[in-house]
């Protein structure tokens, strides 16, 4: 199944914060793989929030079926909302395919030209390959753990001045910059191009 499919899954939900543990339940549900470990390690968050580590492969028998095992490592000493954020990015990164990573960077800076990013969020020249699918990675993240309908809901009371941005980043538990790009006129067309348009994110 595809990661449109898990965004779907998720995008009729409005109760905040969607819980890691539940997304990592479908995940598994949904056969991509057969257990996932996420861990707190201490890591230096300016170099590095998180990582997805392995995906090991096993057999319980000579003749048994394969398991597959994915672990995951986040840095402890951030904040919740990030160890959320970052945990969600790395589980996105199972759903690439052999042929899914043979996607080029001209596929990737295609599909960047398509979306309008606030510029400190902004996909730089620069930026080399792992840097970008691991923006996406993130964006696709966000479409799972603040999905549509809830979005959708807070809109309008976002739009009358109801409810701020801070607020919304503490009831979805998620860092306020990337809140205030989903609440943006911009992010129906961002999730439209996501949706259509996935492409490797390792």
């Amino acid at each position: 199944m595809s990661l449109r499919k898990l965004i779907e899954i998720f995008s009729c939900h409005t109760n905040l914060p969607i819980k890691i543990k539940d997304v990592v339940a479908q995940i598994v549900e949904m056969g991509i793989q057969d257990n996932i470990t996420y861990v707190g390690v201490e890591l230096d968050v300016g170099v590095i929030r998180g990582q997805f580590v392995r995906v090991s492969t096993e057999r319980h028998a000579v003749y048994g079926e394969p398991v597959y095992s994915a672990e995951i490592y986040y840095a402890s000493n951030q904040e919740i909302e990030w160890q959320r954020l970052v945990v969600c990015k790395e589980l996105i990164h199972l759903f690439d395919t052999e042929a899914a990573s043979t996607k080029t960077q001209e596929e990737l800076e295609h599909l960047m030209e398509m979306i309008a990013l606030s510029p400190e969020l902004q996909f730089q020249k620069d930026d080399g390959f792992k840097v970008i699918t691991d923006k996406i990675a993130t964006l696709y993240a966000i479409c799972i753990l603040f999905p549509k309908e809830a979005r959708d809901a807070l809109i309008d009371p976002y739009e009358q001045g109801l409810i701020k941005a801070n607020d919304i980043a503490r009831i979805a538990e998620l860092p306020e910059k990337y809140i205030r790009l989903a609440m943006t006129e911009a992010w129906n067309k961002i999730y439209d191009t996501l949706m259509s348009n996935q492409v490797s994110t390792r």
